[in-house]
């Protein structure tokens, strides 16, 4: 058999198509110019070319003249092959049908090859395709038929003159080595881009820690000291009037701190030792006295008046927004709640007991909606409409200091790390990053953010709402820190029971942030709600709030508070502080009406 494709031609194959089939003809041709002529299955006596291109394809409109003109017929006359495109379009083009009978006419010695598109083929073949009774090689390009995914390759093995399954197979060798360069290409790839992610992870945490370290030294170094009159302080708060209260351990007395330093104690007749402390309003604190078994209320001034609880041992304090006082009792696995009356004399205590016994509560906390949260041993507490339910966390970890953050999630810490619960319920728990650092205290601070004590590491730290902590060291060895509270001026008081000092560490104030008391009556104490002037809602109560204070012509502090409170939809409000926010209140909790600074 000769072999078509020696014969010099200008064009590997003509491409002869209906116009309705134009972009078939235009996948086809580019297909067919940029196939990779495997030259070693032409055998001894047949050398095949390296590509094969050029296809004629012509692009031009014709009419259905049956003149093809000069330049087609030399196209014709000049290709090895005629690659004809059968469709139902194809069989009623003049013009495919003409160039079909110009090529036999010409005498060509290349082959005619049909590529059945569409339809069967008595409707598709062009009718000069079978004049003779010639029949033409066609190769079935239809979806539908069983060797449309071989079309391709049987064309090509068509127009070389080869073996269709030594093309198959060598087809398939190709398609496997290239999967295996593309394989090693990647695996080259993903274990440069795994390197260079984990040098650049390496250089991310060395940056990290540098900042921290960085960070942790600027707070450090706007830490001051003062000596105490005793070497086991306790629990320290914030009164309304923006001093500073704290425990003494094992002696009568509570003390109160001024901003440089000077110490002033009350002593306490008959107290050995306090349980809690919580600010009330009007410059008072509130104290629980275990051994006298009473809850005492300290004015300004220093008088003293005490709230006996008969056989119940108050423990850790928190007054909520509608006056009421609670206080955990370690010893009798229970949580206890004071209502005040009109007097002194007239109040009423209820307790709620807790299912696990020995949870010993410790930490309290009360969100602005009322409801009671407390740790206890392997977990969390609330009391809410009167029902005392528990939360045990997924490491029964013992949690200890609580509050609630700006985002309204309760934070607390436990054995080893801090804990996060949402208000979906989902609990978060993270690890301090020195081990067994001992987490106790826990506040909201000046800037927003959350700040702990480590007793066991000698250490404060500060947690973000995404996690990230920072550890900065006290100056006094084994001050074992334990309690802490943040003041409106910017400043985190903390105790040192340790060393017997009062620490103080200056933090830069986060703008938008407020920290407002809620409370009802003239004699309850601040539940230390958070108002985050960034957040729409929190932003309205605060200007709602402001707005009444300043066009309200009551006479009474407290009326103008509860209606206030009322109107803003948080309860009457006594004293709102803020940290450098757009608004500024001044302590509406001293006698006479109450002002304010700035604007929303």
């Amino acid at each position: 058999m000769s072999d078509p494709v020696a014969k010099p031609a200008k064009y590997f194959a003509f491409l002869s198509y209906s116009r309705a089939d134009e972009k078939a003809a235009a996948r086809l041709s580019r297909y067919l110019e940029t196939f990779r002529v495997p030259v070693r299955l032409g055998g001894p006596e047949q050398r095949l070319p390296k590509r094969m291109a050029p296809i004629f394809r012509d692009r031009d409109e014709f009419s259905a003249s049956s003149d093809l003109g000069a330049a087609i017929t030399d196209a014709l006359a000049s290709s090895r092959s005629l690659l004809v495109l059968c469709s139902p379009a194809a069989a009623q083009s003049v013009w495919v049908n003409e160039e079909i009978r110009t090529f036999r006419r010409l005498g060509s010695s290349g082959k005619i090859l049909a590529v059945l598109l569409e339809g069967e083929p008595r409707e598709s073949f062009p009718p000069a395709l079978t004049e003779g009774g010639v029949e033409p090689l066609a190769t079935d390009f239809r979806p539908s038929s069983r060797d449309a995914a071989d079309g391709r390759l049987r064309l090509v093995a068509g127009l070389l003159g080869i073996d269709f399954d030594a093309l198959k197979r060598r087809e398939r060798l190709r398609v496997r080595r290239l999967r295996l360069q593309l394989a090693a290409i990647s695996l080259v790839v993903s274990v440069t881009v795994a390197l260079g992610i984990a040098f650049g992870l390496t250089n991310a945490r060395d940056a990290d820690r540098q900042r921290h370290l960085a960070l942790a030294l600027t707070f450090a170094s706007h830490i001051r000291e003062f000596a105490a009159p005793v070497s086991r302080e306790s629990t320290i708060t914030v009164g309304s009037d923006g001093l500073v209260w704290f425990t003494e351990a094992d002696t009568p007395r509570i003390a109160q701190i001024a901003s440089d330093g000077a110490i002033s104690e009350t002593r306490i007749p008959g107290a050995d030792g306090f349980g809690g402390l919580a600010p009330g309003t009007n410059g008072t604190v509130w104290v629980g006295d275990g051994l006298n078994k009473s809850i005492d209320r300290i004015s300004s001034d220093g008088s003293i008046a005490k709230f006996s609880t008969g056989e119940y041992l108050p423990g850790p304090l928190a007054i909520g927004p509608d006056g009421v006082i609670w206080f955990a009792e370690e010893s009798r696995n229970k949580i206890g709640r004071m209502k005040l009356g009109q007097t002194a004399a007239d109040f009423k205590i209820t307790e709620f007991s807790i299912p696990t016994q020995s949870s010993y509560p410790k930490g309290m906390a009360i969100a602005s909606d009322g409801t009671v949260w407390f740790t206890e041993a392997g977990g969390l507490g609330r009391i809410a409409s009167g029902n005392l339910t528990e939360l045990h966390l997924p490491m029964n970890h013992a949690a200890s200091g609580i509050t609630v953050g700006l985002d309204r999630a309760i934070w607390f810490t436990e054995d080893n790390g801090i804990g996060r619960l949402a208000a979906d319920g989902e609990i978060h728990e993270m690890p301090t990053p020195t081990r067994d650092s001992g987490p106790s205290g826990i506040v909201v601070g000046p800037d927003g953010d959350l700040w702990f004590a480590e007793s066991a590491a000698n250490k404060l730290g500060r947690i973000t709402p995404d996690g990230d902590i920072l550890e900065i060291a006290l100056p006094t060895p084994l001050s074992s820190p334990k309690d802490l509270v943040a003041v409106s001026n910017g400043t985190l008081w903390f105790t040192e029971p340790g060393s017997g000092k009062i620490g103080m560490m200056q933090v830069t104030p986060r703008k938008n942030v407020a920290i407002v008391f809620a409370c009802s009556t003239s004699d309850c104490g601040a539940s230390g709600m958070g108002l985050d002037l960034t957040r729409p809602e929190d932003l309205r109560v605060a200007r709602v709030y402001e707005n009444c204070l300043n066009k309200s012509d009551a006479d009474s502090q407290a009326d103008l508070s509860k209606r206030c409170g009322q109107e803003a939809g948080i309860g009457g409000i006594t004293v709102v502080t803020s940290y450098k926010g757009p608004m500024v209140y001044i302590d509406t909790g001293k006698p006479g009406r109450p002002g304010t600074s700035g604007s929303p």
